[in-house]
């Protein structure tokens, strides 16, 4: 089950609660995670008050700073594009939380459309998962597949030179449940009856990927639309 936009907001700003291996345990926002890290590898004042020298920096508090630099960068067009202009802080949850109400009103006004919500739906989600994976690299594994929400095969890890992987992707970090997520749109199934029933779609899609599209008809000349067939599998499979 795919978290909202705002859920996924309060992930990134603020303290939350998650289900950690059946366990309801509070998680720190985790842009005041990242943003400690950072603070400890630039040699400034961490969480404890200590300082570090450039020589101590350790490979994670590397990794938090270009991360940092990456995910704050996003946030502020992010907000720049749903403002027209507004200049973004130096305060990445601030920002976002700024982007999350224009959002809302873009939302209330009927504006926003089930594609651009994915998308949003989808960086979000990405940011939640690349900070987290840099605290606990988690075994991450490719499946062949269609995903069922978003419509997507690949994703593409580099535009530039056409890298790609499959869009669809399994994670299992320990103490947590195995999640199979989608890098596109941010859906991910995690359980016994979400997997199983993942599973038996993604087995029977390839099968009938074809019947989704136009054909030609006997006759030669017209293109017949047949119904969405990777929809009507979610149906029987659920």
């Amino acid at each position: 089950m795919r978290k909202s936009i705002s859920q996924l907001v309060t992930v990134l700003v603020s303290d939350h609660d998650e289900f950690v291996g059946g366990v309801l345990r509070t998680e720190e926002a985790l842009l005041g995670r990242l943003r400690d890290a950072v603070t400890s590898s630039t040699g400034g004042s961490g969480s404890s008050g200590t300082s570090s020298l450039a020589s101590e920096r350790t490979t994670l508090n590397d990794g938090a700073f270009a991360l940092w630099e990456d995910i704050t960068g996003r946030i502020a067009s992010m907000l720049e594009s749903a403002t027209e202009g507004e200049k973004a802080t130096k305060d990445p949850r601030r920002n976002l939380r700024r982007w999350l109400k224009a959002w809302q009103e873009a939302v209330k006004l009927e504006e926003v459309t089930e594609t651009q919500e994915l998308h949003q739906a989808g960086m979000l989600t990405r940011m939640i998962e690349r900070i987290r994976d840099l605290f606990d690299p988690p075994t991450v594994k490719e499946i062949m597949g269609t995903c069922p929400s978003c419509r997507q095969r690949w994703w593409f890890t580099s535009a530039r030179h056409g890298t790609r992987t499959s869009v669809m992707h399994s994670v299992l970090r320990t103490g947590y449940p195995v999640v199979v997520s989608c890098y596109d749109c941010g859906e991910h199934w995690t359980g016994e009856h979400e997997l199983a029933r993942l599973g038996l779609v993604l087995a029977l899609w390839p099968r009938v990927e074809a019947l989704t599209t136009h054909h030609v008809t006997l006759g030669g000349t017209d293109l017949v639309a047949l119904p969405d067939v990777l929809a009507l599998l979610q149906d029987v499979a659920g």
